[in-house]
């Protein structure tokens, strides 16, 4: 879907990794939009986005990131609290673009499942976004009743 919105901007996409998620595929799916169209509007013509997922225990640790301009040193705050209305300004397709509210309902979405969103502050250069999730263990809950899962 972002690849073809952004064709004309000729955005190379890599994702690398895999693992089992006990969460709402719905919900990952639109985290993980969210974050790819972010990254895609802050990176240049010939940019790159990048998805690595990998397990860790008992988590999916899912980083999006991209080599656009970053952050401005002003609006880290903002950006490290999710705060809703927010619009960097870095991105050079940043212009008429959004409301501000995509990463602040994806951090709401990353806790509705157990897991967190966090901005990678010493990511550079670039932007990095962390999703972490728990891991299927099993794919019964011990009690016998099926666990539904994301395969990412």
């Amino acid at each position: 879907v972002v690849a073809d919105e952004y064709a004309a901007k000729n955005i190379s996409f890599e994702v690398e990794g895999s693992g089992r998620a006990l969460s709402d595929t719905d919900e990952v799916q639109q985290i993980l939009l969210n974050l790819v169209r972010n990254s895609a509007r802050a990176v240049s013509v010939n940019g790159m986005i990048k998805v690595l997922i990998s397990s860790e225990g008992a988590w999916v640790i899912i980083k999006v990131t991209d080599d656009g301009p970053g952050v401005a040193p002003e609006d880290v705050r903002r950006l490290v609290e999710f705060a809703p209305f927010f619009r960097g300004k870095q991105s050079p397709d940043a212009a008429g673009r959004g409301h501000g509210l995509g990463l602040y309902l994806s951090e709401r979405l990353a806790r509705a499942n157990s897991g967190s969103l966090k901005f990678d502050e010493t990511f550079h250069p670039g932007c990095r976004f962390v999703l972490t999730l728990p891991a299927v263990r099993s794919q019964t809950d011990g009690e016998g009743r099926y666990m539904s899962s994301s395969d990412l």
